[in-house]
């Protein structure tokens, strides 16, 4: 995935939350909860929405998990993994599916 290029910072959710908050920003788009973006949404965005909604989620997890080491290489593969699961379940939500697949 071409998002990890620039994941190797340590302030992943951060760093994403800032890229998915200028994007909307930009949008003028209403507030949402994250359990509000369903699989089918993600499959349906464009290569860096979804790359920023990614790294946006991805980071959301690790800080409630209270992770406080990033390993990219981990986040890359549950993201793949995600994405080829949402295929098969379009209708879960984004965040039930990505916590599922990294055991959060």
């Amino acid at each position: 995935m071409s998002y990890m290029k620039f994941v190797a910072s340590p302030f992943l959710g951060i760093a994403g939350a800032g890229l998915l908050a200028g994007a909307v920003l930009a949008q003028d788009v209403p507030a949402f909860g994250v359990s509000d973006i369903s699989c089918r949404e993600l499959l349906t965005m464009g290569g860096d929405e979804r790359d920023a909604t990614l790294i946006f989620m991805n980071g959301y997890v690790s800080g409630t998990s209270g992770a406080e080491v990033i390993d990219p290489a981990a986040l890359m593969a549950a993201s793949d993994t995600v994405l080829a699961n949402c295929i098969d379940s379009p209708d879960t939500p984004l965040i039930t599916m990505l916590e599922g697949v990294r055991g959060g």
